[in-house]
């Protein structure tokens, strides 16, 4: 079993995701399941909570997004199995899919603005797919009712699939209960939502590529991201030096 402490690693690749949820493939592994993204800050949020860990649930399958993870991960396993799978390249890959225009869609998050060009957006790289809704919850702290509220209003709409883009750690919690408890696959794309529609640029691919994409994240949004990266990445060092004497 590939880990992260706490936290299992699912090997299944972005071909199979997609095939699988769009019903091209035979594996019916992710039907009622919430996909969720890791990557360092994830980590750092969950790797040690034992009690309502999302990702502990048994409708969770948790991908590598983080760079340094996939690192840390297959040199931990030494095998060449793992890899990255990031949330904006899986949102928009799955998108694209002409068979993703069969299944109706509920997107959750982001800003009332956003999620306007957000459609336009997708109606411009898959113009087939018509079946589409948009939510946008409150900024509110997550209490019982207002995850009942969210989970109410996913029923109504009866989609096939959901799509969640509210930040970790609130994403998380929020996908693992509409799938726990509405049987819908649910994924948990983090500001997908918003490179998409070109509200927020994302990381050139030099800082992609070499790992980097937080600095560049870092340095455009500095006041409300220097604690997620700054003290964050510390913590996750610690924690990949802890599970690495441990393992």
């Amino acid at each position: 079993m590939t880990s992260f402490r706490s936290i299992p690693i699912s090997t299944i690749d972005k071909r199979q995701i997609i095939d699988s949820i769009t019903g091209i493939g035979k594996d019916s592994s992710l039907d009622a399941k919430s996909i969720h993204l890791v990557n360092a800050y994830t980590c750092v949020l969950f790797a040690e909570m034992a009690g309502n860990n999302p990702l502990l649930s048994q409708h969770s399958i948790n991908l590598i997004d983080g760079f340094w993870l996939e690192r840390y991960l297959n040199l931990k396993y030494r095998k060449s199995g793992l890899s990255q799978i990031r949330g904006p390249g899986l949102f928009r890959s799955f998108i694209e899919q002409p068979d993703a225009a069969s299944l109706k869609h509920l997107f959750i998050g982001s800003t009332l603005a956003n999620q306007v060009l957000l459609r336009k957006a997708i109606s411009e790289v898959n113009p087939a797919l018509k079946k589409m809704e948009f939510h946008c919850p409150p900024f509110e702290d997550m209490t019982d009712e207002y995850v009942n509220k969210i989970v109410a209003d996913v029923k109504s709409s009866a989609p096939d699939i959901v799509w969640v883009g509210m930040g970790t750690p609130k994403q998380d919690y929020i996908g693992s209960q509409i799938s726990s408890r509405l049987g819908i696959t649910s994924f948990c794309v983090g500001a997908a939502f918003d490179f998409m529609a070109g509200s927020v640029k994302e990381a050139p691919r030099f800082f992609q590529k070499f790992g980097i994409e937080w600095l560049y994240r870092l340095i455009k949004e500095p006041k409300r991201l220097w604690k997620r990266y700054l003290w964050g990445n510390l913590v996750f060092i610690f924690l990949c030096l802890k599970d690495w004497t441990l393992r």
